[in-house]
């Protein structure tokens, strides 16, 4: 049985989450919190947590990826856009718990970045620009758009956002790192 913590301030999306998640992905234990706190978080296998509580507990969580984010806007990987269509979040949620299954089931082999991708994936999150990674790395320009690629390929994740963002939750950069105008 999956547990579940929903912690958001928004009574309204806890409670349709609440409600989709019993509905649908039964069996589960789903609780409503307002506020995150990290000694009960043991107790949960899955969180759905709001944006603001992420960025106050971001430690907790660039260590623990089994989370989505709820979001009133374009969602990302592992982020629930709380305004999209039932279904498209019934879909969205279905992969989260499936791609979480795997990882778990797998040691997500093949799905790892190298290295030097994690390098290229910094570099970009900070807002650099193809040229200036493959300076500051002493690589080619080409080789730098092959690791992108690599890593677009990899994590499934095409935009610099979703890619900063991605970044920010494995702990490789911190928003103080990520410049206000790339977010």
């Amino acid at each position: 049985m999956k547990r579940i913590a929903i912690i958001t301030a928004d009574t309204l999306h806890s409670l349709g989450l609440q409600n989709i998640l019993v509905g649908y992905f039964a069996p589960v234990e789903v609780e409503m919190m307002n506020a995150f706190d990290v000694e009960e978080a043991r107790l949960y296998d899955y969180f759905f947590i709001s944006v603001e509580e992420y960025a106050s507990n971001i430690n907790f969580f660039s260590t623990h990826h089994n989370f989505m984010l709820l979001s009133t806007h374009n969602a990302e990987k592992n982020v629930l856009d709380v305004c999209e269509c039932q279904e498209k979040m019934l879909e969205r949620i279905n992969d989260f718990f499936r791609s979480h299954q795997m990882l778990n089931e797998k040691d997500a082999v093949g799905k790892t970045l190298s290295d030097r991708e994690i390098q290229v994936l910094t570099l970009v999150a900070t807002g650099c620009i193809n040229k200036e990674i493959a300076e500051k790395l002493s690589i080619s320009f080409n080789t730098v758009l092959t690791h992108r690629k690599n890593i677009t390929a990899k994590l499934g994740i095409k935009t610099v956002s979703g890619l900063t963002f991605y970044a920010m939750m494995h702990g490789y950069v911190s928003s103080s790192d990520v410049s206000s105008n790339e977010v």
